[in-house]
């Protein structure tokens, strides 16, 4: 009984951490549940602190504590302070990338205007970047800063292709930019450079040589100043297509009018019979 006794509290022991960890985003959600839940800034400003259950199960993170996370948070809460999430905790491969980033530096210079960890990938409802669905979120997410490269993506066949639901071998935006240590197209080092871009490019496309690495992905027909034959191009296709359809339309309209004035003729003038030839002999 004594050696029975042991095993039980030795077990118990091991599981109570367990037991603890399984309750603890049940008890934080008692009061993050509440969509009520704000919290003055200094600023002036005000900030939710509200969580969506069902999102925070469904994210990547959805069987991790919530003190995994909010490693500041502490017996006294919510009395204490607890400091900014920081990701590298988990992720510091991804962490040191973006620090050599162009978004890092300009994150740096204005963080209220540049993204983060938190501002790409989101707070409670981070989904695994490979997955369906943060696939069809990623450009509209990279469209929040970089609208005009968003609107010229979809007007490439990938885009377009993208746009219908499926991303099934179709490069989205960190596929040739990198996801984290992206960096300017003069740097060398950079995915898009120069020096780089045809072994970017071969990555989707092994048959590709150097003028095909020269195209431009990002071509903007709208605009004679950033691309001049793109923009002339498509406004003579334009203006091909309005004069083809302007010539089109009347004459269809003006054909079906001539045949069903005819017809209609044809119904009140019925065309007699010839008389058949009568037979004679010689």
């Amino acid at each position: 009984m004594k050696i029975r006794g042991i095993f039980y509290s030795s077990l118990l022991t091991l599981l109570l951490p367990l037991a603890v960890w399984a309750q603890e985003p049940a008890d934080c959600l008692s009061c993050h549940g509440d969509k009520e839940l704000k919290k003055d800034l200094a600023d002036g400003k005000t900030q939710t602190l509200f969580v969506e259950q069902k999102d925070y199960l469904q994210s990547v993170h959805g069987n991790l504590s919530c003190t995994s996370c909010h490693t500041g948070i502490t017996a006294s809460h919510p009395q204490d302070q607890p400091g900014k999430v920081d990701c590298g905790i988990c992720h510091a491969q991804e962490t040191e990338a973006y620090k050599k980033s162009i978004h890092a530096q300009a994150f740096e210079a204005d963080p209220s205007a540049s993204p983060d960890c938190l501002r790409c990938h989101g707070t409670h409802q981070v989904q695994k970047s490979g997955s369906e669905k943060y696939k069809k979120t990623a450009v509209d997410q990279c469209g929040e800063c970089h609208a005009d490269y968003r609107r010229t993506y979809f007007d490439t066949y990938h885009g377009k292709v993208v746009s219908l639901g499926e991303t099934k071998d179709m490069p989205l935006c960190w596929d040739c930019h990198s996801a984290h240590e992206i960096l300017p197209m003069a740097d060398p080092q950079s995915n898009i450079s120069k020096e780089r871009v045809l072994a970017t490019c071969l990555y989707c496309h092994p048959d590709a040589n150097t003028k095909f690495a020269q195209y431009n992905v990002h071509s903007d027909k709208y605009s004679y100043k950033n691309d001049p034959i793109s923009f002339w191009t498509y406004f003579v296709m334009v203006l091909i297509v309005f004069f083809a359809f302007g010539l089109w339309v009347p004459h269809t309209i003006l054909w079906f009018i001539r045949d069903w004035l005819e017809n209609r003729k044809k119904k009140k003038n019925p065309e007699t019979k010839p008389p058949a030839e009568s037979g004679g002999g010689a």
